[in-house]
This record gives structure tokens, sequence and C-alpha cells, in this order.
């Protein structure tokens, strides 16, 4: 919701989850996924299936994703000192990023999946520091060095949109506007979802509901009624 309602999210995963085994592959439903999330794919999103390169005892995963073309172009473009080296750009192909990331070293790719998944800055910073941390014997984990932020879902309230700040955090303005802005986004959307009955009307809703909170993403200030 946070990706397609305004791009909040530049980018949102695992709604689908899949697995294959690699020495006998069947692909099958990864191709109907595909095909399902052709309404997806447009001007505004592109939605796609992530195989990952990673196999895990002769199994690979496959997750769902969407991305908000606007969102993942200005995030890049903000951060491009962390994504010029791998040639990203502004105008690189949304696949072409989640294959690239996916096959990162490791704190680039805890960078570079914070960054696609919306967390504020210094959330990436503790999180990326803090793994390279504890390979050097650092107490990690909750209670330990953080505490979580939780933005609710439509699903939940808890665990789905939720990011680690060190135990001492106290809330910044970037936490404080996400929070405020996800929840716009979420009453707006509970008020529409009666009348998203099918994939394609589902479509048309969420594009009118990005037509409405993309400008708050942009400017940042001000609630969009």
């Amino acid at each position: 919701l946070y990706t397609l309602a305004g791009g909040l999210k530049p980018m949102s995963s695992g709604f689908w989850r899949g697995s294959f085994d690699v020495e006998d592959p069947d692909v099958s439903e990864i191709t109907a996924v595909r095909a399902s999330l052709g309404v997806l794919r447009n001007d505004v999103w592109h939605a796609d299936v992530q195989v990952f390169a990673r196999a895990d005892e002769g199994t690979r995963s496959a997750h769902a994703y969407v991305i908000h073309r606007k969102a993942l172009s200005q995030m890049i473009e903000r951060h491009e000192s962390f994504w010029s080296p791998w040639g990203i750009t502004p105008g690189t192909h949304p696949a072409e990023i989640v294959a690239i990331v996916d096959r990162m070293p490791r704190a680039d790719r805890w960078r570079g999946y914070g960054y696609l998944f919306g967390y504020p800055d210094h959330a990436v910073d503790f999180f990326v520091e803090a793994g390279v941390a504890a390979d050097d014997g650092r107490a990690v984990g909750p209670g330990k060095d953080r505490e979580f932020i939780h933005i609710p879902t439509h699903a939940t309230d808890s665990g789905r949109f939720t990011y680690a700040v060190p135990l001492d955090h106290v809330a910044t303005m970037a936490d404080r506007r996400l929070a405020e802005h996800a929840d716009l986004i979420l009453a707006a959307y509970a008020e529409r979802r009666a009348g998203m009955l099918d994939p394609q009307r589902t479509a048309e809703e969420l594009l009118r509901l990005n037509a409405r909170f993309e400008p708050l993403r942009r400017t940042g200030v001000g609630p969009v009624r």
C-alpha cells in the first residue's frame, strides 16, 4: 500500500513468496504470478518477481515486489554517492536495480534494501553499522542494542513496516513524518477498500490514491485531504 499509494516506500516485496528446486525447477507458478502482476506495470509502478541469486540447500526463493517509479528515481538521486559506483542512475530499470542489490556484498546489500524499503536514513545507517559490529562480537538484538518502530499496515499494526533504532533513540522529524504520512494513506485506503472488487478496479482506485498522496511525499509537508 505505501508503495502503490504515493511511493512512501519506493519498494514493497514479499506479498507473494515461492521457491523451486534448482536441480528440477518448476517455474510455472512464477510465470503465473508475473502475469497476474501485469495490472501493476505502467508508468507509475513496476511489479515483478525477484528470483534470489543464492540457493539454500538446493532451493531458490522468489518474492513478488512492486516499485513506485518516481519514488525510486528520486531516492537514487538523493543517495547518488551510494548508487553511482554500481552504475545505477535514476533512469536504470527497476528490475535491474533489484537484481544488483541482491548480489551486492552484505553491508551494501543491507543499505540498498534499506533505501529501497523507505526506511529513514538514520535507521539504515544504524542497521548497517550494527550488522558490521556484530561481526566483531558485539551483542545485538531486541533489548540489547535496539528497539523497533512499527508503522501500522492494513494487515497488522506491527511487523510489516518496521525498522530498528538504538535503545536511546529519540524520534526524529523523519520518524514522525513517516508515521503521519502512513496514517493518512492507511485511512484513505480504508475508506476506498470496499470499492476494490477486482484487480482492475483495485489498480484504478490505487492510482487515484497515488495521485492524491504523491505530492505529499515530494513536498514532505502538510496533509492532503
